[in-house]
């Protein structure tokens, strides 16, 4: 069945990753059968890669998703390093769209990267360490591998 096609597959209102994946003038780099790639107008330095379905994250995702997921990063990872990029780092929040999983490659372009390694410092250094949240996290993490 052709994706476009099926209900499961249609853009939902008001949904702006829906935009993106359905936008005929989104800048792609390589699309599969799950995921749409664009490059991200606030970051472009970086590749965001879209679920075609709306998943509400990672742990949603089918076997063939993830086994299709993984495939892909691996290529595009290995695309942008090959652009003379020194380092390609992956993120994936979704605050904002938690019902439609994306995902963003960044890639360590140094006319871009300065800044944006200078935001994420200052983001880091507002934040103070937290070890006893830091133990919870890791034992729920540890206890749900385990079961």
């Amino acid at each position: 069945m052709n994706p476009e096609q099926s209900d499961e597959w249609a853009p939902v209102d008001g949904c702006d990753i829906c935009e993106r994946v359905h936008d005929s003038n989104r800048v792609s780099v390589i699309d599969t059968e799950h995921f749409a790639t664009a490059i991200s107008p606030r970051y472009p330095w970086g590749v965001t890669i879209n679920a075609k379905q709306h998943k509400e994250g990672l742990w949603a995702l089918s076997d063939d998703e993830a086994s299709e997921l993984g495939r892909l990063l691996a290529r595009l990872s290995g695309a942008i390093h090959a652009t003379g990029s020194e380092r390609v780092y992956m993120a994936s929040f979704g605050e904002e769209h938690s019902v439609h999983f994306h995902m963003i490659l960044l890639s360590r372009w140094e006319p871009y990267s300065v800044a944006a390694h200078q935001a994420l410092y200052d983001r880091a250094e507002k934040t103070p360490p937290q070890p006893a949240e830091t133990d919870r996290f890791v034992s729920a993490v540890r206890e749900y591998l385990h079961t």
